[in-house]
């Protein structure tokens, strides 16, 4: 049984530097819980941009945003990742008062290009430092941090009920207001840690940024490693979006099924990531953890697809069911992510490789919302078999891919020197 304090022994490190992380990590998401649920009813009431017009706006700023990765991470690199984080979030928090002057698809479209390049800022500058102050920690410190981001977003988004209740226009620019405080709050508490210099990211002094740059785009084994990363992650899309959508679509399941689901998605995450997380501790345990997130997908899917066809009641059973098979694979999905990541780039370019490991997920989070909705409501049970089958066989390909990729790191980091000292 987990008890308050044993739970809290285990997602609280004991380290000053450390604790920043987490409580940023909160602060920062109860600003963003206040976003997430006040920003669609205020494009429709206040703004007046009509959904389409919203769903265009974020897929143009999502692909255009993309193109910001690769620079920024070799700018986190050469500059430091506190400043490229504090630039980040003091953007982020410019943004959330832009929020307030939209009034058209122009400036709307605009809002969400700078939201993006300044979230992927903050998530680049974030993870370097992480992966610089927790040291061999540093995946436990990164679930400990994803678990109080959840606390933080439950907490934001049960403060939001405020501005839907007032529902006035002023009520909408608060919660906007708020979210930029949270960002500024948070980027102080990171900012202001105290890393050791020895476990900073080496600095390759004289190196060549293009030919960096370069080498990096060539690594076609990482960057695979990321784009099967970013087939992991649409998970996300299908818990969030293509199950709530197939739920009102269906007609028999109960439309409180889906709050049902995500509450079991909050609560399992808050107890079991860190767990999950300690469990991954280097590339083989993680392509493990990868493993287990596809096979929990594929089954989860698999049971889906026939049992949302039987009747009603096997219906429901089989939508909270499936939630929590996409719970229990989120977690060991978050678990294996960042620690892959960190550990198949050379320690001087982490900034930059996290740019482009960041590529495969953009190109899933983009696309995501129109294939979710495709592949689980469009197509239906066909649909639900078909991301069964596929990550049945991610399982496989998944493991297979980071062990590639690891065979020559240490070969492709000394080629890659050779390319830079030659530009």
């Amino acid at each position: 049984m987990v008890t308050p304090k044993v739970w809290f022994q285990r997602n609280v490190p004991p380290g000053v530097t450390a604790r920043r992380f987490i409580l940023a990590a909160f602060v920062d998401n109860v600003g963003y819980g206040i976003h997430l649920t006040i920003f669609p009813l205020y494009l429709l009431v206040v703004a007046h941009i009509p959904p389409v017009q919203v769903g265009l706006g974020l897929a143009v700023a999502g692909v255009l945003g993309m193109a910001a990765g690769i620079p920024t991470g070799r700018i986190c690199d050469r500059a430091g990742p506190k400043l490229v984080l504090a630039v980040g979030y003091s953007l982020q928090a410019f943004v959330a008062c832009l929020l307030i002057l939209t009034r058209d698809m122009a400036s709307f479209c605009l809002v969400m290009l700078l939201g993006k390049i300044a979230g992927q800022a903050v998530r680049l500058g974030r993870n370097v430092l992480v992966a610089s102050a927790g040291g061999d920690n540093r995946n436990v410190l990164r679930g400990q941090m994803n678990v109080f981001s959840n606390v933080g977003l439950g907490v934001g988004m049960a403060a939001s009920a405020a501005v839907l209740a007032i529902n006035t226009e002023t009520a909408f620019y608060v919660g906007f207001l708020v979210n930029g405080v949270s960002f500024l709050a948070a980027a102080v508490l990171q900012c202001a840690a105290r890393i050791d210099v020895q476990a900073s990211p080496v600095q390759a002094p004289g190196a060549s940024s293009r030919g960096r740059v370069r080498a990096a785009l060539k690594d076609t084994r990482y960057f695979a490693v990321s784009l099967l990363n970013g087939v992991l992650s649409f998970h996300q899309q299908v818990l969030t979006l293509g199950l709530p959508l197939w739920i009102a679509a269906s007609g028999d399941v109960p439309h409180w099924v889906a709050s049902a689901v995500l509450l079991t998605n909050f609560v399992l995450a808050v107890l079991l990531q860190v767990r999950a997380s300690t469990a991954v501790r280097d590339l083989p345990t993680a392509a493990t953890a990868w493993r287990r997130a596809g096979l929990l997908l594929g089954v989860g899917c698999g049971v889906f697809a026939v049992g949302s066809t039987i009747n009603p009641i096997v219906a429901t059973i089989s939508a909270l069911a499936i939630g929590v098979f996409l719970t229990l694979a989120e977690t060991w999905f978050a678990a294996a992510e960042f620690e892959i990541s960190v550990a198949l780039a050379p320690p001087a370019d982490r900034g930059l490789y996290q740019g482009v490991f960041d590529l495969g997920g953009d190109v899933f989070q983009t696309a995501g919302p129109l294939l979710a909705a495709f592949v689980c409501v469009t197509l239906g049970p066909p649909g639900w078999i078909l991301l069964a089958i596929a990550y049945a066989v991610f399982t496989w390909i998944g493991p297979q891919a980071i062990r590639w990729a690891e065979s020559n790191r240490s070969n492709f980091i000394a080629e890659a020197s050779g390319v830079v000292a030659a530009s």
